[in-house]
């Protein structure tokens, strides 16, 4: 409740705003002492008219909201407010600006809140027919019910701007029809957009429809969002409508357009501003106030149709149509909208309208912003372009340019803004060798995300290297930073985000660190998080100007290098931790190998030796050589007296053997082991005299054990071994045991038994005649 003495202080008060108090009652004299007050708010109360009668006091005021009250008439207060200029008010069922309000003649701004559904009568506002009002929103969108008023408009008489809406309720036509008080009228901006109430019904406009709008002159209209099929532009070009329209909206409806409808469009010459795009929708999109489930009803899009021969300007001989292509290739020029700026005609199907073996060229010499976001393919192929030396703003996103004309971008030299994400310009520009993409210096922006680039010729923007400021590169198939952008030089985006960047390398990082000024997106890339690159995530953590990419494990990058010389540190232990790992298991290995080698030397020297006598070729097979002796004898030094005595005395002279001792037979100056095994590859065979000083001597049983292995090696017979002391067999070394059970061995007996030593000669020389 507002009482009497609320206010008597605040005489000087010029804005007040009552709103959302629950006010329901307003004393007599309230407002007695806001002679000075301009603006006075009191929506969302709950106000009667009574209590809106206690405003007669406030005649200074030129602001008023009563919004969202329950008042059920107008009170005569406001009648009295002459100086009252914008008003914000409910309309309701039975409402009625009467005649009283006359005097408000300064009012120039009405905002109508609908709080029940009302008729709409040809006198609903007939009191304002002296107010000044310019801008008109009647935005009564399924407010309104039975029948309306044609002439319920006639009182605006200075209307220049107006928008209504009375769909959900009545259709396009219904509202053409209440233009009828406006005909003759002028208007800057009209807009009837998304007045529908039958998603299934069609409306094909016909120039009876629109006749009230063909009288006006309309700067601007707004028609979009009407489920129109087709509208008479042919029909009405000689009209005002057509020579005073600029501006016009028609997207998001169902047209057809066919040759008539298009005819008629170049006959508008004022046209500055055309929109006849069909948005590209999502699941939660919504465009002109249709709701994402209207769309789904509205599939089929906006078509240019078929553009016959009376439209084209034939440079050569008359041709006739014959199916879908001319007889004969030939260019052909369409004239009209000199004037027009603007044109979008973004989701339409310009392939039904074409002739394939044709070239057109649209004479639009004015035209500077080009929309044509998810058309065919018809531009890439330079089978249609336009003739505007001033496009500045080109927007080819959603085109289908595998066979790309480069003619058709070549010739925009005045081009800003280029849009050309998702148009399948990857295999262009990923095999283009030496030739710059674009003409001209005066490129700010451009976008070629979404194409599958993998690389940029390093000329590909020497034309833009001072003017491109932006570069929009995301979702393609880059892993290292394009050094096409080297000479750009006052860029201030670089966008990079998700593409196939796993790391920096040192060419990245400095490339990126000759920029100062420059912002790099490399966002929802995957980086791999790992030590590898840990000099990668130190210069990361010095940059400002970098949208940062993500860990391919999970990590949180930012945690990353918010802690970066931890991870260093981590690093640097894993490092050594591998270091020493390694480093332990090659001399593991490297043990391992030399306790293998020391244990078997003879072999290892063995082997040494067979590849010296294979580089010297000197190995021979023993099979097919003649033997220079028939016994080499291998024995310590100790057993001398022994071997060169009884021994080689009884081989040599009583037995006629030619036999090898080292004192006599080895050539001097040569490795022993080398001399050991000619004398073993030239003897029949190799006689070993085991005795205790033998087996106590490590070079004797060398000699044995790199014996053996040439004999295993060559696949002969030919070791004997004299036992000569008396030895058991399990106290022989296990070299020995190996030798004795696969070879004839002799014990020289330990008797001087004359039989026993007949016997050993006996089988001694038996044993050297053998093969």
């Amino acid at each position: 409740m507002i009482k009497n003495d609320s206010f008597l202080e605040l005489f000087h008060l010029r804005d007040l705003d009552l709103s959302n108090n629950n006010i329901s009652e307003i004393e007599s004299n309230s407002f007695l002492s806001l002679k000075f007050l301009s603006s006075l708010k009191l929506r969302n109360n709950k106000l009667t008219v009574p209590c809106l009668e206690r405003l007669t006091y406030l005649t200074a005021v030129n602001f008023l909201d009563i919004s969202e009250n329950i008042y059920v008439n107008y009170p005569h207060s406001l009648a009295l407010m002459k100086n009252l200029k914008n008003l914000i008010i409910d309309v309701f069922e039975g409402f009625h600006f009467d005649r009283r309000f006359k005097t408000l003649s300064n009012l120039s701004s009405i905002v109508f809140n609908p709080r029940t559904k009302f008729l709409l009568h040809n006198n609903s506002f007939e009191g304002l027919v002296n107010s000044h009002i310019t801008n008109l929103t009647l935005d009564f969108d399924q407010m309104v019910h039975g029948t309306i008023g044609i002439d319920f408009l006639r009182p605006f008489k200075f209307l220049a701007r107006l928008k209504l809406d009375i769909g959900s309720s009545f259709n396009i036509i219904v509202v053409l029809r209440v233009l009828h008080s406006l005909r003759g009228r002028q208007l800057d901006y009209l807009d009837i957009s998304g007045n529908y109430w039958d998603l299934i019904r069609n409306h094909h406009l016909t120039i009876k429809d629109i006749d009230n709008l063909l009288t006006m002159c309309v700067k601007g209209l707004n028609i979009n969002n009407n489920i129109i099929t087709s509208f008479p532009f042919l029909e009405s070009f000689n009209t005002t409508f057509a020579h005073c329209l600029e501006e016009l909206l028609i997207s998001v409806n169902k047209i057809n357009w066919n040759y008539k409808q298009f005819i008629g469009l170049l006959y508008y010459p004022a046209l500055r501003y055309l929109d006849v795009s069909v948005p590209i929708l999502t699941e939660n999109s919504r465009a002109g106030g249709l709701e994402k489930n209207i769309h789904s009803k509205m599939q089929p899009r906006n078509k240019i149709g078929s553009i016959r021969t009376s439209m084209l300007q034939n440079r050569t001989s008359n041709v006739s149509v014959v199916g879908r292509s001319f007889p004969h290739a030939f260019n052909a020029t369409l004239h009209g909208l000199q004037n027009l700026e603007y044109l979008d005609l973004s989701g339409n199907d310009l392939s039904a309208a074409l002739y394939d073996n044709v070239i057109y060229k649209w004479d639009i010499p004015n035209l500077r912003v080009f929309k044509a976001l998810n058309t065919k393919s018809v531009w890439c192929n330079y089978q249609v372009f336009f003739t505007s030396i001033y496009l500045s703003h080109l927007d080819m996103s959603g085109w289908n340019c595998e066979h790309f004309n480069p003619k058709f971008l070549q010739w925009l030299t005045e081009l800003e803004h280029l849009n050309a994400a998702n148009s399948g310009l990857g295999e262009y520009i990923n095999s283009q060798n030496s030739k710059p993409f674009l003409n001209g210096d005066k490129m700010q922006y451009l976008d070629l995300s979404r194409n599958g680039i993998f690389r940029l010729h390093s000329r590909f923007f020497m034309d833009q290297k001072q003017s491109l400021k932006y570069l929009i590169l995301n979702q393609n198939k880059f892993e290292r930073i394009p050094h096409a952008i080297t000479y750009v030089n006052n860029i201030i985006l670089v966008d990079l985000s998700f593409n196939y960047f796993s790391y920096l390398d040192d060419s990245d990082r400095s490339l990126i660190d000759s920029f100062k000024n420059t912002t790099f997106d490399l966002s929802g890339n995957r980086f791999t998080c790992s030590c590898k690159y840990v000099d990668t995530f130190v210069w990361l953590k010095t940059k400002k100007n970098m949208k940062l990419p993500i860990c391919l494990d999970g990590t949180d990058i930012n945690n990353v290098l918010n802690h970066i010389r931890a991870f260093q540190l981590r690093c640097l232990s894993e490092f050594w931790l591998d270091f020493a790992v390694i480093s332990l298991f090659f001399t593991l290995i490297t043990i391992l190998l030399v306790t293998i080698g020391y244990r078997n030397k003879s072999f290892v020297i063995y082997l040494c030796l067979m590849f010296r006598r294979k580089v010297k070729a000197i190995n021979r097979e023993t099979e097919s050589m003649e033997f220079q002796y028939d016994a080499f004898i291998s024995y310590c030094h100790l057993d001398f007296d022994w071997v060169t005595g009884p021994l080689f005395h009884h081989l040599s002279k009583e037995l006629a053997f030619k036999v090898c001792i080292h004192e006599k037979d080895f050539i001097p100056g040569r490795p022993i082991s080398e001399e050991i095994l000619r004398c073993v590859d030239s003897s029949k065979k190799s006689i070993f005299v085991v005795t205790r000083n033998f087996l106590a001597s490590e070079w004797s049983l060398f000699e044995l054990d790199l014996a053996r292995r040439h004999v295993f090696m060559t696949d002969s017979d030919t070791i004997l071994i004299i036992l000569k002391d008396d030895i058991p067999i399990h106290a022989l070394p296990n070299l020995l045991k190996k030798i004795w059970w696969r070879t004839v061995c002799l014990k020289f007996p330990q008797t001087e038994s004359a039989e026993e030593l007949a016997t050993f000669w006996t089988k001694l020389s038996e044993a050297l005649k053998e093969r």
